[in-house]
């Protein structure tokens, strides 16, 4: 059943390692994915397909963490999502906001 309540997500996006960043001889890392699609386009993309499936609206969504890396040359592109519902009530809201 889709959670009532606060939803707190995690999202990383793996993409795709471009033939042109892929070395023949040594070790081929993760790296920081700075190109389209836009990390927020990608992140509404879930929060929508997740709506009436995992949460009842996706304005319930009130932390949320996303990364978009590349990579390495023999991982397969995907998506991993965590989501909880928080267990204690948000932090007191500062005194003095900068």
């Amino acid at each position: 059943a889709p959670i009532k309540g606060p939803v707190l997500l995690w999202i990383t996006f793996v993409m795709p390692r471009p033939a042109s960043k892929t070395k023949k001889r040594g070790n081929n890392p993760r790296y920081w994915h700075t190109a389209r699609p836009d990390l927020d386009n990608l992140v509404k993309a879930v929060k929508d397909a997740l709506t009436g499936v995992a949460w009842r609206d996706d304005s319930q969504v009130c932390w949320m963490s996303a990364q978009k890396i590349v990579g390495t040359d023999t991982e397969q592109s995907h998506v991993t999502i965590g989501i909880d519902s928080p267990a204690i009530d948000p932090p007191p809201a500062e005194d003095n906001p900068r």
